[in-house]
């Protein structure tokens, strides 16, 4: 659902130019809310998927717990930084449209990884 409201916001912000202002100040909403809330929704799915570790069930789950919001975290940052350079590259070479097109694009992948699992 936070795909889905991110892709629909991100669309309607490409038609932003057709849409009237409402529209695009709840797109805009949609998008920020989404990118407020993925973050916390994965980080949130860590623990029952933690794996459990040699030393005994109590311990194993802290240890793979904490294991897994580290590799999650620094996952995170790294696609951070990657798609600010992109962002970067693709504003340089074809402006805010193109860029929004790279967003939907990921977002709409997501949507269907999403109804997939």
């Amino acid at each position: 659902a936070t795909s889905a409201a991110a892709l629909l916001g991100g669309l309607a912000l490409l038609w932003a130019a057709q849409l009237p202002s409402i529209c695009v100040d709840i797109a805009l909403f949609a998008w920020s809310l989404s990118q407020v809330v993925a973050p916390v929704l994965s980080l949130a799915l860590v623990p029952p998927n933690a794996t459990r570790g040699a030393h005994g069930a109590q311990e194993g789950a802290a240890l793979g717990c904490s294991f897994g919001f580290g590799v999650l975290e620094s996952v995170t940052s790294l696609a951070q930084v990657l798609f600010m350079v992109v962002i970067g590259v693709l504003r340089e070479a074809g402006g805010f449209h193109l860029v929004l097109l790279m967003l939907c694009g990921g977002l709409g992948v997501a949507c269907a990884l999403a109804a997939a699992l």
